[in-house]
């Protein structure tokens, strides 16, 4: 898996972020996607989103290609 992760204030407590994921392992296409944050301190952030995770992979018996999605709510510990 590789991928890019951005951050944008949208004031010195709220920010923006998003992120995309895409890697290829076992499957033939993996990726991932973000939402708004609070930033309590330097140290410690919350935020809450939306996100999607897509995964195609198939062998011989077995095919999947399933997207998940749903809300996000996450800490974030800085250091």
């Amino acid at each position: 898996m590789a991928g890019l992760r951005g951050v944008y204030s949208l004031t010195p407590t709220v920010y923006l972020t998003g992120w995309g994921l895409i890697g290829a392992g076992g499957a033939d296409l993996d990726w991932d996607v973000g939402g708004v944050g609070y930033k309590w301190n330097d140290t410690i952030s919350a935020f809450i989103g939306y996100r999607a995770l897509g995964v195609n992979y198939s062998n011989d018996t077995l095919t999947n290609d399933i997207v998940e999605h749903g809300p996000i709510l996450g800490a974030v510990v800085h250091f």
